[in-house]
């Protein structure tokens, strides 16, 4: 999901939040705990501190983000050695394709109640077994 991935690049460095600022703005982003960690992200950058792992597990407070933090880390790390230029292209892409379709569907009308998007339901990382 292009939420995941925007945590995922900026995490990988302070130069993909660069570009991917002027593309994707928090309203957009309708996950609440990708919000509050892009959000997070911002802050750091616009006080000229690079939104690193290490600073952000130091801001955040809440033990859920702080899980998903630990997820994401394992997971852009996993996927540092990928073409950054194509992945922010791609990421962009998708949140505009997004953005189109939520227009689109207001204009449609109503939605549908109770309908979810399961790949929201991913984000959260599992819960270790005992």
């Amino acid at each position: 999901h292009w939420e995941r991935e925007l945590l995922e690049l900026i995490l990988l460095g302070a130069q993909n939040l660069a570009v991917l600022v002027h593309e994707i703005e928090v309203a957009t982003v309708s996950t609440s705990i990708v919000r509050r960690l892009y959000e997070q992200c911002l802050q750091l950058w616009k006080t000229n501190n690079t939104p690193l792992y290490e600073k952000l597990m130091v801001c955040i407070e809440d033990p859920e983000e702080k899980r998903v933090l630990v997820a994401l880390d394992e997971q852009s790390r996993a996927k540092a050695s990928s073409d950054m230029s194509l992945r922010i292209r791609d990421l962009i892409t998708a949140h505009k394709e997004q953005q189109q379709a939520e227009r689109q569907a207001k204009d449609d009308g109503p939605r549908k109640v109770g309908v979810v998007d399961h790949r929201l339901v991913q984000l959260r990382p599992p819960r270790p077994q005992h």
